[in-house]
């Protein structure tokens, strides 16, 4: 076996590791906002802070979520999720718009959000890359 056929072998393996990371980081982000499918607005009441640090550093920058106030099946409810961030775009008193599950009002995930956005299209677009070197490199090497 060639080293060119070694390399493309190994850009290949490559690719699929990191597409197979990309589409689950998407799975995992489709169910987090599985079942919640009624719109409506809520009011960011208070920005709610972490409980626990990497570390136990209580210096560190705090984690904050905004507890949201909202209208679902004839109830006001109040909720927050689990995301918590150093730099929080919300201000008390924003309105966001929110998607909640009907059968659970309680479980809603704030609309445009996705965590997992960023590792999704990093690790395709590597994926991609290192399938389509491959596939080069493979291409070349038979030549």
């Amino acid at each position: 076996m060639s080293d060119s056929l070694i390399v493309c072998l190994c850009m290949l393996g490559i690719g699929v590791i990191f597409g197979g990371f990309s589409i689950l980081f998407k799975v995992i982000s489709d169910r987090s906002k599985a079942g919640c499918d009624c719109k409506t607005y809520g009011t960011v009441i208070r920005m709610l802070r972490a409980r626990h640090y990497y570390g136990h550093n209580t210096t560190a920058t705090p984690m904050l979520t905004p507890e949201i106030k909202y209208m679902a099946n004839g109830y006001e409810i109040v909720s927050h999720n689990n995301l918590y961030s150093t730099n929080s775009k919300y201000n008390v008193g924003d309105t966001i718009p929110i998607l909640y599950d009907r059968n659970n009002p309680q479980r809603f995930v704030i609309e445009g959000q996705n965590l997992f956005k960023v590792f999704i299209i990093t690790f395709g677009i590597i994926g991609g890359i290192c399938i389509l070197a491959g596939i080069i490199l493979g291409i070349i090497s038979f030549l």
